[in-house]
């Protein structure tokens, strides 16, 4: 007797899908025919589009499609596929979402895998995730869960393999009789994790939690290029802080542990979600810094309250996606567990400057015994690092600085600890390449890599080939670079760059301190082979090449053979263009020679770990004692320790200093605007090195509104004009050549570049600003500083790149605050026209003073000799 055809019911929910919904049905229309039925449910949500017509209109276009439209009131994706699953009536229901679509085998091929494995009491099958960028049409098969299709087609047993995760709903397919007779719905009133807990809820209720996974069954997940999706709009969701935990999660593993022992398979599809949820808290970009600390300890509580349920063997074990140890360690900590060795410790560098070990532990800091071969040895700089994620403080990292050396034994608390090199690791932790589709090998593999390998000699010969198989190219351009490269110094043209200092402030700009160190490497080191790099076509170049640099062009052949020479390199910024400037292939044996030092641009205010933790800085330059104690103290979020982060001051502190010294009092007519960019504002950069544009017009932005608010208003222009001042709008350069000179009232002028912005500042008798640095330059120069800060909790809570610090505007700031227009346009009229600013004046000069100690003509020098300390040489 023949076994009745599959039957699948297709539920697509429908909201704002109408854009996306024809690529949909297209590739429903594409499905290869087999042994299975269909029905279409399509359930308008509410939609404010045409989406249910639409799909309306694509049912009645053949009689033999069946199908229907349900329309309901909007009340989500979980309401909408409840809905859905009311009206199906297959054996199978799959819930694609309605801005993605799916392959021309996706029903075939998951029929022919189910009726192939009818006896093995399959619960679920799973569709083969890839992705699909909408922004340039291209498909990417690198789902990180891809490995489940690495065997081709097959029954996975979740008991006996937990790692192969099933936490979507919309790429799989579920069996109509499990969901009916457990009653089983997803949960209405939850946004985020509501198809992990779906899934899981159904594993628990279905007979056995086997995987079919059907690797010829293919779902295209929809990257908008609006980044409009669910998935992206989740950064002050409260679904995605606590709901998924308290609405979703904990029920479904307290669910579990009535049943008995939580499933492994369990623990692994939540740790995966934890995977994602975790590390967003070192992304300024989505780190919650809108949370309270009452909302942040809520998140940490809801996250124990589910940790309580989940083995410790699961956190170590985990092996579906990479997941650092130190992420580990704090849901270990989170549930009360030990680590998985006390004080886990690794070694992050040894060189002559010193060992830098660091550990992990909970509570007090254990009692240190360092030695090597035998003798005990004393750390020379140490620190307690706080973990900034979601301000937790049950896990700490202990940071230790030995004299270099030989190898170091370590002991804490008395016992011996294993040391690591370069990450930390425990032997309970499974590696991740055993999750991880195994790569061609042997001789089947070798006419694809010889392929590849005369492509990419084409390329390399001639560079305009294979324009449209971009990673083809780029190996044959680096092949190129490199023998440009090898051949440069074959030459001895690379000759003159060995043990370089190489020098730059920004791409297209110097006038910052990396020229003003440059200048007095020169008079004060004249043995130092100092060279400065800026783009040919910087406004710069001139004067520079006029006053006798050494100028190298960002980006050439020779600037790149100096980057494989150089011993250190020097900048004012932190931009991937200075920190990484060329692939590490192209230095010698892949070894990046030269040492990284950070020379502040301005005085930091905020708390900027997140930043200076991910780049390669060996030695940053700070200038205020507040500042440099905010990173350097036990308990700060920086990695930076003493060893690094010195108090040296700044050569434009310096330079300004000196400028306003001699500057002609009877010439400052300027009252100068000067607001930092807005993160929220702008889009990301096109390109490296490109500037970035708004996201909408600028004069439609809260801060367009409020600054012209401000610098147009008609009493500030009287005031101005009584105090023979003149009205000046020097906008940020993210944006600064993008505003319409129009917006200005008339007396108001534009500032779109400024040729040595120190002297402009001398010029300045009040100085405006928001949060820039710019305010301590303004200050030494002489000016009045006032600080407009009328989006003061949106700025530090998201809306720019910013976590709350030290800083204190009340009492740190050199300068009055205002948060509306008429309290700028009051502060400025005391600055400017009356006697009673004299008491205040005096009072912020004495805090400037206090906060920057070291203006002193001395900065270079000190600066010089630090750099040499870190290669080494003498101080």
């Amino acid at each position: 007797m023949t076994a009745p055809a599959v039957g699948f019911s297709v539920v697509v929910p429908l909201y704002n899908s109408e854009p996306y919904l024809p690529d949909l049905l297209a590739s429903f229309e594409r499905q290869v025919a087999g042994d299975y039925t269909v029905e279409y449910v399509f359930v308008d949500d509410g939609s404010p589009d045409a989406s249910g017509d639409v799909a309306q209109r694509w049912l009645d276009a053949r009689q033999d499609r069946a199908g229907q439209v349900v329309r309901q009131r909007n009340g989500g994706v979980s309401r909408a596929r409840n809905a859905g699953i009311e009206a199906a009536s297959g054996d199978w229901i799959a819930f694609p979402d309605g801005d993605d679509f799916v392959g021309d085998r996706y029903l075939a091929a998951t029929a022919a895998a189910l009726r192939r494995h009818d006896d093995e009491r399959v619960a679920v099958a799973s569709a083969n995730v890839k992705w699909f960028a909408e922004a340039t049409g291209e498909i990417k098969d690198d789902h990180v869960l891809r490995f489940k299709f690495a065997d081709g087609t097959r029954v996975i047993d979740l008991r006996e393999h937990p790692a192969y995760v099933q936490s979507q709903a919309a790429s799989a397919f579920f069996r109509r009789s499990v969901i009916i007779e457990s009653g089983l719905r997803f949960i209405e009133d939850l946004s985020i994790a509501e198809d992990a807990v779906f899934v899981g809820n159904y594993l628990l209720a279905a007979p056995e939690a086997k995987l079919l996974a059907v690797a010829d069954a293919e779902y295209f997940y929809r990257k908008r290029s609006t980044g409009d999706s669910s998935v992206d709009r989740v950064r002050t969701n409260p679904d995605f802080y606590f709901h998924r935990f308290e609405r979703g999660y904990l029920p479904l593993f307290e669910r579990a542990a009535s049943l008995g022992q939580v499933p492994a398979w369990l623990d692994m599809m939540f740790i995966y979600d934890v995977r994602w949820f975790l590390p967003r808290e070192a992304n300024i970009n989505q780190k919650a810094t809108w949370m309270s600390a009452a909302d942040m300890q809520r998140v940490l509580d809801d996250l124990a309250a589910v940790m309580r349920h989940v083995a410790d063997s699961s956190v170590l074990r985990y092996n579906v996606t990479a997941f650092g140890l130190d992420h580990r360690c704090l849901l270990l900590a989170l549930k009360g567990s030990p680590l998985p060795a006390q004080g886990t410790a690794k070694i992050v560098s040894s060189d002559d400057r010193g060992i830098e070990l660091r550990y992990l532990y909970c509570g007090d800091v254990p009692a240190e015994r360092f030695t090597r071969g035998g003798a005990d040895i004393r750390p020379t700089t140490t620190k307690i690092r706080r973990l900034d994620v979601f301000g937790q403080l049950l896990l700490k990292e202990r940071i230790v600085w030995l004299p270099a050396g030989g190898e170091v034994a370590v002991e804490l608390d008395g016992h011996p600890v294993v040391v690591e090199d370069g990450v930390y690791r425990a032997h309970e932790v499974v590696p991740v390449r055993a999750a991880l589709v195994p790569a061609p090998r042997g001789l089947g593999a070798l006419p694809v890599r010889i392929a590849e390998r005369i492509a990419a000699e084409i390329v390399a010969l001639l560079p305009s080939t294979f324009a449209s198989r971009p990673k083809l190219r780029g190996r044959g351009l680096r092949l190129r670079a490199r023998r440009e490269l090898d051949l440069y110094r074959r030459l001895g043209r690379a000759r003159r760059f060995e043990h370089a200092w190489i020098l730059m402030d920004k791409l297209r700009n110097a006038g910052d301190s990396a020229e003003y160190l440059y200048r007095s490497v020169r008079e004060q080191a004249p043995d130092v082979n100092a060279w400065f790099v800026v783009n040919r076509d910087s406004p710069d170049w001139t004067r520079l090449r006029r006053d006798g640099f050494r100028l190298i062009a960002y980006g050439t052949l020779a600037h790149r053979a100096m980057l494989r020479e150089a011993d250190v390199l020097i900048s004012t910024h932190l931009d991937a263009e200075m920190t990484n400037p060329m692939p590490k292939r192209l230095y010698r044996g892949d070894v990046v020679p030269w040492r990284y030092v950070y020379l502040q641009h301005g005085v930091m205010q905020h708390d900027l770990s997140h930043w200076f933790n991910r780049k390669p800085i060996d030695l940053l330059t700070t200038a205020s004692v507040d500042e440099h104690q905010s990173i350097v103290e036990d308990g700060s979020s920086y990695l930076l320790t003493t060893k690094q982060a010195r108090l040296t001051g700044f050569p434009r502190h310096d330079e300004v200093a000196r400028l306003a010294a001699k500057a002609d009092p009877a010439k400052r007519d300027i009252v100068l605007f000067a607001p930092t960019w807005r993160h929220s504002m702008l889009a990301d950069k096109a390109a490296h090195g490109e500037m970035r544009s708004f996201l909408e017009p600028f004069e439609q932005t809260e801060f367009a509104r409020n600054w012209l608010a401000l610098i147009n208003d008609p009493g500030l222009s009287e005031i101005a004009r009584q105090a023979g001042a003149r009205l000046v709008f020097l906008p940020h350069p993210n944006f600064r050549t993008q505003i319409d000179p129009k917006l200005m009232a008339p007396g108001v002028e534009l500032m779109t570049s400024v040729d040595d912005v120190h002297e402009l500042l001398t010029r300045c008798r009040s100085v405006v600003t928001d949060y820039s640095s710019i305010f301590f330059e303004a200050a030494l120069a002489g000016a009045d500083v006032s600080y407009f800060q009328f989006d003061f909790e949106a700025f530090l809570k998201g809306g720019h790149t910013y976590v709350p610090g030290y800083w204190s505007y009340d009492e740190h700031g050199l300068g009055p605050v205002g948060l509306t227009a008429p309290d700028l346009v009051d502060i400025l009229r005391r600055q400017l026209t009356g006697d009673d600013y004299a008491a205040e004046r005096e009072f912020y000069a004495a805090r400037l003073k206090r906060t920057l100690p070291m203006v002193d003509g001395h900065s270079a020098e000190r600066i010089i000799a630090e750099v040499k300390r870190l290669l080494g040489g003498d101080s």
